[in-house]
């Protein structure tokens, strides 16, 4: 009897505070108060906890997701129950739970992020740290600091301080992105740093490895540092990295096609490269109770998956000229090369820019690119976002309207190729009068409106009406110069 009065007098007072749900709200709250997690707490923790609470209430009256919240908040503190430090933390630090509550509130992806590494709530404490994220330079020594107390023979103990390096900084800059403190492209700027940074050490990890058990690999004439360079493509070439983007990459290497390491456990060159990328990839994607660095890609290699895991230069080069597709070398738009030997990247940078500005007949780029545009989305399988991303006039097609441009008229622009972003190739080809400025400046503002979109859904952050319904006439518009600028170079393709 005493339980279910109670339970009403909740419903009544979540009706009058303006839950959608105030049934379920009350019957979530009750069982919260009689789980495991909250009995077994000290009686002092249990007192900041109901104390906490009141606060928590006194907050959702201000948001309009009042029932959403309340339950991640609730998830929240399951997750940290066997670690009272941090409802002290929360108690002792009121802004800490209003900026704990407002974030969570805006996003489900910061809600599971700290489920998983409660340590990162320490990161809500100073206001300083939090929005005003670290430049590469700092991250770079950030992550050399925390790497002091590791030995390099522990592997694990590795791999879990990438992991709180990289949750620590995404968190970061997802917190400024949420609440609105840093654009779009500084937010994508700051992953894709981060990104690098990550690969960089993963690479020097993997290659004093080897570099003890095999020695080094023998060179080609001009080459004198490791002959191994990692290049990326996709989002991370495109410096347009977001919270769940996979790594596409693609492994070089400049070793002697018959070489030998020169260590005492002697193995040939092609070994040595193929190892070490693999070990970069352990480290990158083995999966521990945070998930995984990143998953990687690495399908855009010669060959895709049947082809060698790492190329060497010639391999790559022959490739390139002979046997790739159209659509590979639209990938190319989007690829430099990120970590390793600075004469590999110069190499490959020389090479994407003779490969892009091949001559090529626009009419036959035109039908290349529409009829792999048709194969992509007959074969993506559809997901909560593949309109905004794959539907017509979404992003992928202002992605190949820029590819287009790159391929068909490289040639005579060679500034095209310049820089391997979306953004800038578009101000590119205004130029050079391949666009007008009106159609520039549209591409550019839409395909930035679709890239806050797929953002703030990464971080599980509600659509906004307003946008949605922009998009929706933003995409008429881009099918239009699509068709302006492809079907009408090939009248023969529908």
């Amino acid at each position: 009897l005493r339980i279910g009065l109670i339970y009403q007098t909740l419903i009544n007072k979540f009706t009058q505070l303006g839950f959608t749900s105030p049934e379920e709200t009350a019957e979530m709250l009750l069982q919260s108060r009689h789980s495991f997690w909250y009995r077994t707490l000290s009686s002092s923790a249990r007192s900041r906890v109901d104390e906490i609470m009141a606060s928590v209430f006194c907050a959702l009256t201000e948001l309009n997701n009042k029932d959403i919240t309340l339950s991640r908040v609730l998830k929240l503190f399951e997750a940290i129950s066997g670690r009272s430090v941090y409802f002290a933390l929360m108690y002792e630090h009121p802004q800490v739970l209003k900026q704990l509550i407002e974030l969570i509130s805006a996003s489900q992806w910061i809600t599971d992020t700290l489920a998983q590494q409660p340590i990162l709530l320490d990161e809500l404490i100073d206001q300083r740290t939090l929005f005003d994220p670290l430049d590469p330079e700092a991250l770079k020594q950030d992550l050399d600091s925390r790497f002091q107390a590791v030995t390099a023979q522990d592997v694990e103990q590795q791999i879990e301080v990438l992991h709180q390096f990289n949750e620590t900084h995404s968190l970061r800059v997802a917190a400024t992105d949420i609440l609105g403190k840093r654009p779009l492209m500084k937010v994508s700027d700051y992953l894709t740093a981060l990104a690098e940074i990550v690969l960089d050490k993963v690479f020097r990890l993997a290659w004093n490895e080897l570099q003890q058990r095999h020695g080094r690999p023998t060179l080609k004439s001009g080459m004198q540092n490791t002959g191994f360079a990692v290049i990326a493509y996709g989002k991370l070439g495109g410096l347009e990295l977001s919270y769940t983007s996979d790594l596409d990459l693609v492994f070089l290497h400049a070793g002697e096609e018959e070489g030998m390491t020169d260590g005492e456990l002697t193995i040939d060159n092609h070994l040595f490269y193929s190892r070490l990328a693999r070990r970069m990839l352990h480290f990158l994607q083995i999966r521990t109770l945070s998930g995984v660095l990143y998953e990687v890609d690495l399908r855009l290699r010669p060959q895709g998956n049947s082809g060698f895991l790492v190329s060497s230069l010639e391999a790559f080069k022959l490739y390139q000229r002979e046997d790739a597709w159209t659509w590979e070398h639209q990938a190319l738009v989007r690829a430099r090369p990120v970590v390793g030997d600075p004469a590999v990247c110069e190499w490959f940078q020389s090479l994407r820019a003779e490969i892009l500005c091949l001559p090529r007949d626009p009419a036959q780029v035109a039908t290349d690119v529409v009829n792999m545009r048709q194969k992509m989305r007959e074969n993506l399988e559809t997901h909560r976002d593949w309109e905004v991303k794959h539907g017509v006039g979404g992003l992928v097609d202002i992605e190949f309207i820029v590819q287009f441009l790159v391929l068909a008229h490289a040639s005579d622009h060679t500034e095209l190729v310049q820089f391997s972003d979306n953004v800038r190739i578009l101000e590119m080809a205004q130029r050079v009068n391949l666009l007008s400025a009106e159609e520039a400046t549209f591409l550019r503002d839409t395909y930035l409106l679709m890239r806050r979109q797929l953002h703030r859904s990464a971080l599980g952050v509600a659509a906004d009406a307003s946008e949605q319904k922009i998009l929706q006439e933003s995409r008429s518009r881009v099918e239009k110069i699509w068709h302006n600028l492809l079907i009408f170079v090939d009248s023969t393709i529908q």
